[in-house]
């Protein structure tokens, strides 16, 4: 790939200190020209949501982790676009390590940003180190973001 050819680049986006890191981390660097950023989230779906200890109905969660998504989205796009990147962001549901190596594979990324750690240490513990997953399975290069000490 000739070194001003645009680059195709997947961040993941959950709502995280690590995901915006890695969005900050893309927006600070100087890209080609046409260079295409997809924020790309996944939602747990709800068979998954199920196979976890839920305090509440399993409807309710997946409404309210969607719209939790969305909005953490929503905003790193919005911010993200000011640097006159190629932006948009897609949400899907299923486990966040497949969906962020599909669609990798799928559209071709170039490098793929995720943060060093997701929400919690529960969600850890129940979809495993995303991270660590994608870092090692993809095809694409793979930078691991940590979040800034406060």
């Amino acid at each position: 790939m000739p070194a001003d050819a645009p680059v195709k680049i997947i961040v993941g986006v959950d709502g995280s200190t690590g995901a915006e890191a890695a969005v900050k981390v893309v927006a600070q660097r100087p890209w080609p020209a046409q260079t295409e950023v997809l924020l790309l989230s996944a939602v747990p779906s709800i068979s998954a949501a199920t196979s976890s200890l839920m305090v509440m109905p399993v409807s309710q969660w997946f409404v309210e982790e969607r719209a939790r998504v969305e909005a953490a989205a929503g905003k790193l796009e919005k911010e993200l676009r000011t640097t006159g990147l190629k932006v948009r962001a897609m949400i899907l549901e299923g486990d966040p390590k497949s969906v962020l190596l599909d669609e990798a594979e799928k559209w071709g990324a170039d490098c793929i940003f995720v943060g060093a750690a997701g929400m919690s240490a529960i969600d850890r513990l129940l979809l495993g180190s995303i991270s660590a997953a994608v870092a090692t399975r993809a095809e694409c290069s793979v930078e691991v973001v940590r979040s800034e000490k406060a």
